[in-house]
């Protein structure tokens, strides 16, 4: 049986806007106090078949985040209320991959076989529109499925092309059940009508690595940062002076550092992994070797 997101790709053309992806660190929410039907900037509710997005998300926003004051909290409900979200985007570039962090919780429904441990699922999707056939031709995609979690992991999706084009939209899913994805073959256990609940917080895309002659180097729009994968020393450089923060695999801060255009970290004494690092609203991953 098809995979529901192969579906739910067809649904997201018909809803693709003109704006760049907004709202990755879910801070910004419509009225993020009112009692029902709430509604993060950018973001669009999702039951796994197709886009509801005059439903909003059921649960509010998370204050428990990893970052900031909100998160996103996704969840699926009785057997007829999934609650996933997705957004649609024009992009310029190529993005490597989009990292992220998740918690994962009370994910136990039940499936053909019995009771099951659910998995939540994140799926990247770059297209073009192809004027000669006047259908959006697929550039690159990726996806990672993501299992429990009971405190804040870091998680990446690898995107892979299947040629050199540019894709000029982005759609990213992010799913929190079986349900639906499969139909017909998973339900929420009737003894607990809630269940698999996903909060996802501090989203970014990184854009593909560019590799020089001796080493390669990660650029966004206004940091660079090299070598990678790094394992001494890392350079940072930035657009005058900005604070910076290192965050380890699991969501940690294990280092704030404020830099003047260019800074040189030791990164001797890190553990073997990647890391994240965040300047303002841009984010970057490395490799310590």
């Amino acid at each position: 049986m098809r995979k529901i997101y192969l579906v739910f790709l067809l649904c997201l053309i018909s809803i693709w806007s003109n704006a760049q992806l907004q709202n990755l660190d879910f801070e910004y929410w419509d009225e993020p106090t009112i009692e029902i039907l709430h509604n993060p900037t950018g973001w669009v509710s999702h039951n796994g078949l197709m886009p509801m997005a005059y439903l909003g998300f059921i649960h509010p926003p998370q204050t428990n985040a990893q970052n900031n004051d909100y998160a996103l909290k996704l969840s699926v409900h009785y057997n007829y209320a999934k609650n996933a979200a997705i957004q649609t985007a024009s992009i310029d570039y190529r993005p490597g991959q989009l990292n992220g962090f998740y918690k994962y919780e009370d994910n136990i429904i039940s499936g053909p076989d019995g009771v099951v441990s659910d998995t939540a699922m994140v799926v990247v999707h770059l297209t073009r529109f192809n004027t000669s056939t006047l259908q959006r031709d697929t550039i690159g995609s990726g996806s990672v499925n993501l299992h429990q979690s009971d405190s804040y992991a870091a998680f990446e999706v690898s995107i892979s092309y299947i040629d050199n084009d540019l894709p000029d939209s982005i759609h990213v899913y992010l799913d929190p059940s079986l349900a639906n994805r499969y139909q017909g073959r998973y339900y929420v256990n009737p003894n607990e009508p809630v269940a698999s609940f996903f909060t996802v917080d501090n989203l970014s895309l990184e854009p593909e690595a560019v590799v020089g002659t001796e080493e390669s180097f990660i650029q966004t729009a206004h940091v660079i940062v090299y070598p990678n994968p790094a394992q001494s020393t890392l350079r940072i450089s930035v657009e005058g002076r900005q604070n910076i923060q290192v965050f380890n695999a699991t969501g940690m801060m294990i280092e704030n550092a404020m830099i003047n255009n260019t800074r040189v970290l030791d990164v001797s004494k890190y553990p073997s992994g990647f890391y994240i690092i965040k300047c303002n609203d841009e984010v970057v991953r490395i490799v310590k070797e």
